[in-house]
């Protein structure tokens, strides 16, 4: 490995939503060497947020060294860049309460994948709920409530030495982050959530949108990234404590499943008036 100058073997494709930090961690298992070799190889620095980075040169080296496509990462890449331009700072980000970089994940997009990955928008702290199965996102395992986090080295981990090494497993304790309960939400019927809290579920998800607008497919018009960062800070988002409080709510009503199921009180998306719900198509986010 230390003598290679460009890996052209071995290299996993990265998933069109993949964060570099999930990837990172499947290539040192596909390449049968160990997170550090590949860090080395790579000239990432341990103590760095690997998403935060790989945009720009630092997403093209990484390119070139593990002859990926120019396609690969260009929804990382963007998301990233467009969040350096904004000035939102590395606090949009999920991190431990040691500063780690971690992830959220949802429990039924995992299930589906035949290969386990996380995805970029996991690592930001307004991305609360899968909009593609109405739950919210979970942020530790469910069994040993150790949060998620990468570039681990997944071989060297307890569920990689149990035989289990793989994204959809917790590396702490080896349970099936898949076979977390999920607690179902919908912003456009739950009856649940009040106004405010149903359009904070989806200004999330048009920040994203917005992030990402680098990329033609996902283009945003007439958002510029100063008319951004205000509208997130004139509170169009809740402060991580405001939040916290809504989601300790959410969890603990034993009733929540069927106020979803039932949809008493049909609040139809298009009446939940977003910053950037009008110059944005939030389809694929």
């Amino acid at each position: 490995m230390s003598g290679a100058r460009i890996l052209r073997y071995g290299v996993p494709p990265p998933f069109e939503f993949e964060a570099p930090s999930s990837w990172l961690g499947r290539l040192a298992l596909a390449q049968g060497c160990s997170l550090e070799e590949i860090q080395v190889f790579l000239d990432i620095h341990a103590d760095v947020d690997v998403d935060q980075m790989m945009y720009g040169k630092a997403l093209a080296e990484l390119r070139r060294r593990c002859s990926l496509p120019q396609t690969a990462f260009a929804i990382a890449g963007s998301v990233m860049a467009g969040l350096e331009k904004t000035g939102l700072g590395p606090w949009s980000l999920a991190t431990t309460t040691r500063g780690t970089p971690a992830f959220r994940y949802c429990p039924a997009c995992l299930r589906r994948r035949s290969t386990p990955h996380l995805d970029i928008h996991w690592r930001f702290i307004d991305w609360r709920y899968c909009p593609l199965h109405n739950c919210l996102m979970e942020s530790v395992c469910w069994q040993c409530r150790t949060p998620v986090c990468y570039p681990q080295d997944m071989a060297l981990s307890k569920a990689g030495r149990a035989g289990n090494a793989s994204q959809r497993r917790c590396l702490n304790c080896t349970a099936d982050l898949a076979a977390a309960k999920p607690c179902l939400v919908n912003p456009a019927t739950s009856s649940a959530l009040t106004e405010l809290e149903a359009c904070w579920l989806l200004n999330g998800r048009a920040l994203l949108a917005s992030l990402c607008s680098g990329t033609a497919r996902y283009r945003a018009e007439g958002v510029g990234t100063a008319a951004l960062r205000r509208r997130v800070y004139q509170e169009w988002l809740p402060l991580p404590q405001q939040w916290l409080r809504v989601e300790r709510r959410l969890r603990s009503d034993r009733s929540l499943d069927n106020l979803v199921r039932e949809s008493v009180r049909l609040r139809p998306r298009e009446e939940l008036k977003t910053p950037w719900g009008s110059v944005i198509s939030l389809e694929r986010w």
